[in-house]
């Protein structure tokens, strides 16, 4: 059966072939993966914010080991997700189980410990 208007596999050209499509699980999990890295970024930029605005209003605002640590992980977040939403399979799964780690970690040592 040749199918018309489809994407092929690779690119080249073939008429049709049909992308593979991840299951609705990994679809799923990649999508709150990708909505945790993209509140990391968001937390990120207001601690960064409230750390430059702190200081000028007398308030004590996060210090630079807090400012360092959201900036490294929501990096590693949000590239984490890149490479997710580029892959299928188990592979987009572990990239977003390090997402999900990596809001974890960061919220847990930054916030709640």
């Amino acid at each position: 059966m040749v199918y018309e208007n489809t994407q092929s596999l690779h690119g080249y050209g073939q008429q049709g072939a049909v992308a593979a499509r991840d299951g609705m699980a990994v679809r799923a999990f990649r999508g709150l993966s990708g909505a945790l890295a993209a509140g990391l970024a968001v937390l990120t930029i207001v601690v960064v914010v409230v750390s430059h605005y702190a200081p000028e209003r007398g308030l004590a605002g996060p210090g630079s080991a807090s400012v360092f640590w959201h900036v490294t992980g929501g990096v590693v977040a949000v590239a984490a997700q890149i490479v997710a939403d580029r892959t299928r399979g188990l592979l987009a799964f572990l990239w977003s189980v390090i997402v999900i780690t990596t809001v974890g970690v960061v919220l847990f040592a930054q916030w709640w410990s």
